[in-house]
């Protein structure tokens, strides 16, 4: 577009809101106007003496805000298990989240606004603690102890799940962690056998992989593969066995070093390093479960990587199995994926972040989140008899989820940036546990329409409305009274504002009949300049339908010789739509 152009619709708009301003003075504020002389100055003498106050016009609505001012959000920096794990601020539309079923489920929207005040951090057994604002809903059991001798007390637990508010949470009540239930096949470069699998659980607790460029006389002329796994020295009957895995599974022969106080694998392979990076990640605290992983649904392969990552990154003693991981993603995938063989992991946080020593080197230490297995899991997992006869008491379990009792909740001074998203089902899962979205998501009342004596009656209780609003969001066209009520209210001299995705119109009678009614200003909801982009904003929506009602609209309002009513747009600017607004305006 031509920077005149450009300097050209600029003006316009200032314009049009100057000209608009003088609308509202002559009707929507007739202080001792009344309304038969404001209509005979805008219908009548102005458009004679060719003074046009209404040029079509462009209104810009940023949607990055939520739009609805709930108080139901998650903190920055919240870590979500999306098919690919990220903080909740980086989670977007292609995103697909754990729902109260242990499935994966489309993010449908993220909502995101300032927060300042109270957040309600929580902790529960076995899990990492984690905030919600006080209004947020998290799913749970409420739980009572039975059996009156201390030795035999147990908890028992309710089988009605229930959402209560944050605020209301107390020892009382147990937090419900689904346990995963995702079976999607994912296509990989390797055939899924339980040798593969466990190398790829040494690989994750022990290994990197990189590609570095090839030059020939100084010319790059491709790249170099490189996979790596370190072990100990005492580790020799393991480096033994990853030899033969990798000879087995990959047909490469690796060759072992020693370096300083480890022994390091090491083989070559432009595509498997390529792929074990993509995959897995890279660095130490960014590594993560791929989703084919996660979408397993042969246990015996799931025992083979998690064997592999224990013998790797881990240790059994005679009381418990634990995995160490430095990754905050990967402790969370590891805790879902073992419940999705019936076992649960508790997770805690070691915190020893900070400046060390090692041979003599300064170097930069992470915290380790460590994952444990006790018993009775602990004889589950090692297929062993269980001869201590030890029951579980810290936490209940049913067929679909794990039961996690609240071990303390406190109150915590915030101010940022909080976040919520849009779901199907209406939830998602923080840090494990589910709980629910938005506030108006569990609102209680049945959708219904409006009845024209209801309309009636409310408008009438207003007396003489000057200015009304109609549909703000949605379309007034699922209301089969919408027209008969925009008939009524222009009978009372009243100014109407409406918006309309134009996709309701059963044919062009109703055009015609819309355009007959008059309402003042028709804003049109445009979500895209392209049929792509509005249709996958507007999940449903038809661009070309909306396109052919638009020009409808026109052509019949000239043919009418109807001023009113008074086409404008309404665009909403999201960041698949950002890009197109100039080429909407041409």
């Amino acid at each position: 577009m031509p920077l005149s152009h450009k300097l050209k619709l600029f003006s316009n708009f200032i314009l049009a809101g100057r000209l608009r301003e003088i609308y509202n003075m002559f009707w929507v504020y007739p202080l001792w106007w009344n309304h038969k002389m404001s209509s005979f100055l805008l219908n009548k003498l102005f458009p004679k003496l060719g003074i046009d106050l209404f040029p079509p016009f462009l209104e810009i609505e940023p949607t990055t805000v939520c739009s609805f001012r709930c108080k139901i959000c998650v903190p920055k920096d919240t870590t979500i298990l999306c098919s690919e794990p990220k903080k909740i601020q980086d989670v977007n539309f292609n995103d697909k989240v754990l729902n109260q079923s242990g499935r994966f489920q489309n993010v449908l929207e993220k909502k995101q606004r300032n927060y300042k005040g109270n957040m309600i951090n929580i902790k529960a057994e076995g899990i990492l603690p984690f905030s919600l604002t006080p209004e947020h809903r998290v799913l749970v059991s409420k739980r009572e102890w039975i059996g009156k001798p201390r030795k035999e007390r147990k908890y028992k637990y309710s089988e009605k799940l229930e959402f209560i508010d944050a605020s209301k949470l107390n020892k009382n009540y147990a937090l419900v962690f689904p346990k995963l239930k995702e079976k999607k096949e994912f296509k990989v470069p390797f055939r899924l056998t339980e040798d593969f699998l466990r190398f790829l659980g040494l690989y994750l607790a022990e290994g990197c992989s990189t590609t570095t460029p090839r030059k020939k006389k100084g010319k790059i002329i491709g790249n170099h593969g490189i996979i790596t796994l370190y072990f100990g020295k005492h580790e020799q009957k393991l480096v033994n066995e990853t030899c033969e895995l990798i000879k087995k599974v990959f047909n490469k022969t690796p060759l072992v070093s020693i370096r300083n106080t480890s022994l390091a694998i090491v083989f070559h392979s432009v595509q498997i390093a390529k792929w074990l990076s993509n995959e897995f990640g890279q660095k130490a605290i960014e590594k993560k479960i791929p989703a084919f992983l996660m979408g397993l649904q042969n246990e015996k392969l799931i025992y083979s990587f998690l064997n592999g990552f224990i013998d790797g990154d881990g240790y059994t003693n005679p009381r418990y199995i634990q995995l160490t991981t430095s990754s905050e993603k990967m402790a969370l995938q590891l805790q879902k994926l073992l419940s999705k063989i019936n076992i649960f992991g508790r997770l805690y946080l070691n915190k020893r972040e900070g400046e060390s020593f090692i041979e003599g080197r300064k170097v930069n230490i992470n915290n380790l989140y460590n994952i444990r297995i006790t018993a009775p899991d602990f004889y589950k997992f090692l297929s062993i008899e269980n001869k201590s006869k030890r029951e579980r008491k810290l936490y209940g379990e049913t067929k679909d989820y794990f039961l996690l009792p609240v071990r303390n909740i406190s109150n915590l001074k915030y101010s940022g940036e909080v976040y919520n998203l849009e779901t199907k089902d209406k939830t998602f899962e923080v840090h494990n546990v589910s709980v629910h979205n938005c506030e108006h998501t569990y609102w209680k009342e049945p959708s219904q329409s409006m009845s024209f004596k209801n309309f009636k009656k409310i408008f009438d209780d207003f007396g003489r409305p000057k200015w009304i609003g109609l549909t703000g969001i949605g379309s007034g066209y699922l209301n089969k009274d919408y027209h008969k009520m925009m008939a009524y209210i222009k009978s009372r001299g009243t100014i109407i504002e409406v918006f309309d995705h134009f996709a309701h119109f059963k044919d062009d009678n109703q055009i015609k009949e819309l355009i007959e009614i008059g309402p003042d200003f028709q804003f049109i909801s445009i979500y895209g300049g392209t049929k792509k982009t509005f249709e996958y904003i507007c999940k449903g929506s038809n661009f070309d339908k909306i396109v052919k009602n638009i020009r409808t609209f026109v052509r019949l309002k000239k043919q009418m010789k109807k001023r009113f009513p008074i086409l404008s747009f309404h665009f909403i600017v999201t960041k698949q739509s950002k890009n197109e607004l100039f080429n909407f305006i041409d």
